[in-house]
């Protein structure tokens, strides 16, 4: 059995990176797991939103399979507020993710016990979920919701364990990601990977000797309020009605590439403001038509997901269009206008869980090429009914397919006249005359050699 040292030394990676209060009670609840005789591994703490973006593509875009439902901002382990763990052996060769194993012999199994003390210190465990239980999860969320964080809300700092509310060299997570951005918004270009690095540490320096402070490369709470005065000052990270430049031509380029129709003129106007409003309003985000740090990054990830090939509710354009003409041609009701919404994402779904597929509303690689071969087969179902030489038409009583046949349904699939049943009365009709009349045919209602070449 490792000393508690070791084990505490052993979670050096997985604790970095948390937010201060979460590390605290993460490293507590590893010493106190010792003290009941397990030796837990936190296997996954703070993740980067690129590291869930990583996650969230393999199975879809990137060999594998799918690991996870959550894009990137919609996870609490984004924020540093969640930790999976994991045990080791006794001998501590192995780590384990065993629910049963009775590691210690006190009649309780290991993993029961660090469920009993995580929630003695406040953690929710994701082992109590409905929908998915994700035993190995455990998290804290000081009450906020995941919409909560996306729009930009914090938990305190307060309870930080030393010198947690610090930043300096060697410091990773979303606090040092934060720190980096607002630098970048000074005009510090700095690569935004979370990792107080040399380049971070300069960053900081410049900026302390610049405003007349201390110049030790550490971010505390002088240099904090400086920065936050200067950024509130400057108001640089918000677009907003009036502005213009080249950052709203930037916005409007990028809109315009997920299918928002906007005039590039950089001119923030009414056309420009509803299109933001319209685009917060389809992600979840507060509504209010300002792009802030946290509706440009949230832009940024469709902007992203868009370019890995991947269409999802909230997309606009020719691209989503083209989509809903495959599923139409696949036989579903869908109205194609564009617009990837609630609709269009049900019909997604509804062909997902039909064909065996991660129903997750999202049109990537997976669903597009299943989607192609139900397309292709539909074709080659069709291809193969020959025209049985005869007149389709309106009789008494109405004609209808026979047993084996299937040939006033092909017709009446192929002109798009409802309900297909495989009779042949005044509605199927009409929907001919309107197919004759889009195609130049005479209008007659009737399905003959020419019509006949010209659907099949």
């Amino acid at each position: 059995m490792f000393t508690l040292e070791e084990v505490l030394s052993k979670n050096s990676r997985g604790l970095n990176g948390l937010h201060p209060v979460v590390k605290g009670k993460a490293t507590q609840l590893i010493e106190n797991a010792y003290n009941r005789g397990v030796q837990i591994l936190i296997t996954d703490g703070y993740r980067s939103f690129a590291e869930q973006q990583r996650l969230y593509n393999q199975g879809r875009t990137t060999p594998g399979s799918i690991v996870t439902n959550a894009r990137p901002g919609q996870s609490y382990h984004n924020y540093g507020l969640a930790i999976d763990f994991a045990l080791y052996t006794k001998d501590g060769r192995k780590v384990v993710w065993d629910t049963r194993i009775d590691g210690d012999g006190d009649g309780l199994s290991d993993w029961d016990e660090v469920v009993i003390e995580a929630k003695k210190l406040g953690f929710k465990w994701g082992g109590d979920w409905v929908s998915f239980r994700d035993f190995p999860h455990f998290e804290y969320t000081f009450g906020l919701s995941i919409r909560d964080l996306l729009n930009g809300k914090r938990p305190p700092m307060s309870g930080d364990v030393g010198r947690s509310d610090l930043l300096q060299r060697g410091d990773s997570g979303t606090f040092v990601e934060t720190l980096q951005q607002q630098l970048n918004k000074l005009g510090y270009n700095l690569t935004v990977d979370g990792d107080f690095g040399p380049d971070t540490e300069r960053a900081v320096r410049d900026f302390q000797q610049s405003q007349g402070l201390k110049v030790d490369g550490i971010v505390g709470r002088n240099t904090r309020e400086a920065l936050t005065s200067m950024l509130s000052e400057m108001n640089s990270d918000l677009l907003q009605r009036g502005a213009e430049g080249e950052l709203v031509e930037i916005l409007q380029k990028d809109l315009n590439e997920l299918g928002y129709r906007l005039q590039v003129d950089g001119d923030f106007g009414p056309n420009t403001e509803e299109a933001v409003k319209e685009f917060q309003q389809d992600k979840g985000l507060t509504v209010d038509g300002i792009v802030g740090p946290n509706t440009r990054e949230i832009l940024n990830l469709a902007l992203e997901s868009k370019r890995d090939g991947l269409l999802e509710r909230g997309e606009k354009g020719d691209d989503v269009k083209e989509m809903q003409q495959k599923f139409k041609m696949a036989g579903y009701r869908i109205t194609v206008d564009g617009n990837f919404g609630p609709s269009t994402e049900q019909v997604v779904e509804s062909f997902q869980r039909t064909h065996g597929l991660q129903v997750d509303g999202i049109y990537g690689p997976n669903t597009e090429r299943k989607l192609d071969q139900v397309i292709a087969q539909r074709k080659n179902q069709t291809s193969i009914i020959r025209y049985p030489n005869k007149l389709f038409r309106v009789t008494t009583p109405y004609m209808r397919d026979q047993m084996g046949q299937s040939s006033i349904k092909a017709i009446q699939r192929a002109v798009g006249a409802k309900p297909v049943d495989g009779i042949y009365g005044p509605s199927t009709a009409a929907a001919v005359k309107a197919y004759q009349r889009r195609k130049g045919l005479t209008a007659d209602g009737i399905v003959g050699p020419s019509t006949w070449r010209t659907l099949f």
